[in-house]
């Protein structure tokens, strides 16, 4: 798909700029896919084409490809009655050591009914290169409250702000709770932070879910939530840049989406960690 169809399309679903520093995030997560492993919830993926979801192997490589169901739209948390499922017909995931255990790798999921796109189904351009330290950048992720039941699924997604964070910080801050292990040791290699969630405490960052930042006049899925050292309030997340996978994923996924970065045009306005089961 062409950029130029894709970046309208959000716009048509309210997702602006102004909306990168709003207290809301997005109006609209159109490229956000819930994940099931039979009737039981567990985690969320970002759509980045027609037919691939991008999800962590965390979540996609502990099951049966079979019995995992991917759902998408406003919908998409009602798994008996949403309008967009599909199962999943191909499942990959990430090479090479580290990069593919389920602590740190991606998975691709491969829709076997590919959704129709429009305004509320839409995939997110990927983020190509390194995202420069910048603390005042603001990202989202989504979330929910803490210690629901895997087989009774969130109510609703909440979008949670989080600003990047300095990976000596980031390592620091896991050093001193006490019940954590080495974080030179547990963080995968090529791991990025951002700072703890601000806003209500109980909320919890789902797992394998996208970080999406507002950069270059588009939204960006700079990578997914991963499992740090250990989870408690106040402790920074965790997540795994995309950028690295860029070639797998185009091996992979001849249709990703990819913005244009080398030249501003003027079309180019577009518009949870959940705990181990």
């Amino acid at each position: 798909m062409q950029m130029l169809p894709v970046l309208l399309l959000l716009s048509g679903a309210g997702i602006r700029p102004a909306e990168a520093n709003s207290r809301k995030g997005p109006a609209a997560w159109p490229w956000q896919a819930s994940i099931f492993l039979d009737a039981r919830y567990r985690c969320e993926g970002a759509l980045i084409s027609q037919e691939w979801v991008l999800a962590g192997a965390s979540c996609l490589g502990s099951g049966p490809r079979s019995q995992f169901r991917v759902t998408l739209g406003p919908d998409r948390l009602v798994l008996d009655s949403c309008k967009s499922i599909s199962r999943v017909e191909e499942l990959l995931l990430s090479p090479g050591g580290s990069e593919g255990s389920a602590s740190g790798g991606l998975a691709l999921a491969r829709l076997a009914r590919p959704p129709p796109l429009s305004s509320a189904v839409q995939p997110v351009p990927l983020a190509t290169r390194p995202q420069p330290f910048l603390p005042r950048l603001l990202c989202w992720a989504q979330g929910f409250e803490a210690d629901i039941d895997p087989y009774i699924p969130p109510r609703e997604l909440h979008s949670v702000p989080l600003r990047p964070l300095h990976i000596h910080t980031c390592k620091d801050a896991f050093r001193l709770h006490p019940d954590c292990p080495d974080p030179e040791a547990s963080l995968p290699e090529g791991s990025r932070c951002t700072k703890p969630p601000t806003g209500p405490s109980e909320l919890v960052v789902s797992d394998g879910g996208p970080l999406v930042c507002f950069q270059a006049n588009s939204w960006l899925l700079q990578g997914v939530i991963t499992w740090g050292p250990c989870w408690g309030p106040g402790l920074p997340e965790v997540y795994r840049p995309v950028h690295p996978f860029i070639s797998w994923i185009r091996d992979k996924v001849s249709n990703a989406t990819f913005p244009t970065l080398a030249k501003k045009r003027p079309w180019a306005r577009p518009g949870t960690r959940q705990r181990r089961h």
